[in-house]
């Protein structure tokens, strides 16, 4: 568990960080708009799909991956998100009733949060998996302890985290974009990487992954994993491998935790054989790599695999190097991915 004064110090560098608050502005001032309710009855389905990119919300991955299933029906969206962001009626159940109305389409908590911290950055917070971590390290989770919340509806447990999220945005005077930046952060790994990507970095998507392209390595060790995820259905691996998600559609297996440390992506193999553990070859050995892929595909086997289903895994990696392929040598069921940036510039007219 975090700390208060270890805390205090991430909140302290998220809340002087100008990108952050840059990010915020921005995003704000393009989409703030589009939820309110003239925005939402000249709702556009391309405007609304583009806000679900990392590329454009500048702080969600994996949220844009029902896109289609969302706009396919536009008059019943724009229904939706008229009820979902209507602060006369309670939280709770007007975000119940829109997840009843979109039922099946993909709305769950994390595409909700994105659009109430973007409609009432100052009343909403974000509930998704990553804060979930991110309270449960600071030992302010409402689930924590309580065998029942996890059964209560999607608005009841929104509107119980967002309550703790506000006393702690009040508490230590940082506004609840930012914090959910911080637990986000914390809930990816701890405070190691306290960078916020900036519009043009690589976890944006401006570059492709490319085995044709010039190479550029990426900056922060988070950036590729969540390009990963983002990107997931433009890869090749998306063909066999569906990232783990929750009982509301919601990614949770990227940062999957388990009693040995957490995985960076869980999938689920499309043809139902089992799991494969994806692993992301990031300032470590070879062997520490092997090691850990090894270690972490034994407790898939041990604590989901069921009827013999079979485990995988899957490294991917800048450079595959000699001792890092000759350790596979003894490691059955393991593939090696290697990646590549394209970086192109375009001319501003």
């Amino acid at each position: 568990m975090l700390s208060q004064a270890e805390f205090e110090g991430v909140v302290a560098k998220a809340k002087v960080d100008p990108a952050i608050e840059q990010n915020e502005q921005e995003v704000w001032a393009k989409y703030g708009p589009m939820f309110t309710p003239a925005g939402i009855a000249a709702l556009e389905p391309e405007k609304f799909r583009a806000f679900l990119t990392y590329k454009e919300n500048r702080h969600w991955t994996g949220i844009n991956r029902h896109s289609g299933d969302l706009t396919a029906d536009l008059p019943l969206l724009k229904k939706a998100l008229t009820l979902l962001v209507d602060q006369s009626k309670p939280i709770a159940g007007r975000i119940d009733e829109a997840r009843r109305m979109m039922s099946g389409r993909g709305l769950g908590k994390a595409v909700i949060s994105a659009i109430l911290i973007v409609a009432h950055p100052d009343k909403c917070g974000v509930y998704n998996n990553k804060s979930v971590e991110g309270l449960k390290k600071l030992g302010k989770y409402p689930g924590g302890g309580n065998p029942d919340f996890e059964a209560l509806s999607t608005g009841k447990r929104y509107e119980q985290v967002n309550g703790v999220l506000s006393e702690l945005s009040a508490k230590y005077g940082i506004k609840l974009w930012a914090l959910d930046w911080v637990l986000g952060t914390l809930g990816t790994g701890g405070e190691s990487e306290l960078a916020p990507s900036t519009p043009g970095g690589p976890a944006q998507g401006e570059e492709a992954i490319s085995s044709e392209a010039p190479v550029a390595r990426f900056r922060w060790e988070e950036q590729l994993e969540d390009y990963l995820v983002e990107n997931w259905d433009t890869t090749s691996l998306a063909s066999s491998l569906d990232i783990l998600t929750d009982d509301e559609g919601d990614i949770s297996g990227q940062q999957y935790r388990t009693e040995v440390g957490p995985i960076d992506i869980l999938c689920k193999n499309k043809d139902g054989s089992g799991y494969t553990v994806v692993e992301l070859k990031r300032g470590q050995t070879g062997d520490d790599t092997v090691g850990q892929v090894a270690r972490y595909m034994g407790w898939v086997k041990k604590k989901l695999a069921k009827n013999g289903q079979m485990v995988r895994g899957l490294i991917i990696c800048r450079d595959a190097d000699e001792k890092l392929m000759t350790a596979l040598e003894v490691v059955p069921n393991v593939d090696v991915f290697t990646y590549e940036v394209r970086f192109t510039l375009s001319k501003k007219d």
